[in-house]
C-alpha cells in the first residue's frame, strides 16, 4: 500500500461514519494518483449529501474539482452546495481571497485565475515557459 492511501483511510472512515459533522481536510491528493483524486470527490459529494456533513477540503488537485463539476452537472450536487475558494497571494496585495461561482451544469461562472489548472493545455500545444 502507497504512503497516499495509508494517510487516506482516516478520510474515509470520518466521510463514511460521521453525521451532521464539520470535516476539514488539508491535500487529500497528496501522493495519490489522479484517478483516486477523482474517487475523493465522489466520497466527499457522499459525506455532504448522504450524511448530512460539511467538507471543507484545501486542495491543489485539479482532479477533484474536475470530479465535483461533474457530480454537479449529473445532479448528484446543487451549485449551491458547494463553494470554490480561491485564495491568491501576491506580495503587493498580500492575501486575497475569492469565491468562484459554479452554474447548474458544472461550468465555472466567474473567470479561472490566469496560471492554475491551466498548464495542461499549454503543455499540450508545447507552449510553456
Amino acid at each position: 500500500v502507497g504512503y497516499g492511501v495509508s494517510q487516506l483511510l482516516p478520510i474515509v472512515d470520518l466521510c463514511v461514519h460521521a453525521q451532521k459533522q464539520l470535516i476539514c481536510v488539508e491535500e487529500p491528493e497528496l501522493h495519490l494518483h489522479p484517478r483516486l483524486q477523482a474517487r475523493l470527490g465522489n466520497l466527499f459529494a457522499t459525506a455532504v449529501v448522504s450524511r448530512g456533513n460539511q467538507v471543507v477540503v484545501e486542495t491543489h488537485s485539479e482532479s477533484i474539482l474536475l470530479r465535483i463539476r461533474r457530480l454537479i452537472r449529473g445532479r448528484k450536487l446543487r451549485p449551491e452546495d458547494v463553494a470554490v475558494i480561491y485564495v491568491d497571494n501576491s506580495a503587493s496585495n498580500g492575501a486575497t481571497v475569492r469565491r468562484l461561482r459554479l452554474g447548474a451544469q458544472g461550468e465555472l461562472l466567474d473567470p479561472w485565475p490566469s496560471g492554475f489548472f491551466d498548464d495542461s493545455l499549454a503543455d499540450i500545444l508545447d507552449i510553456t515557459s
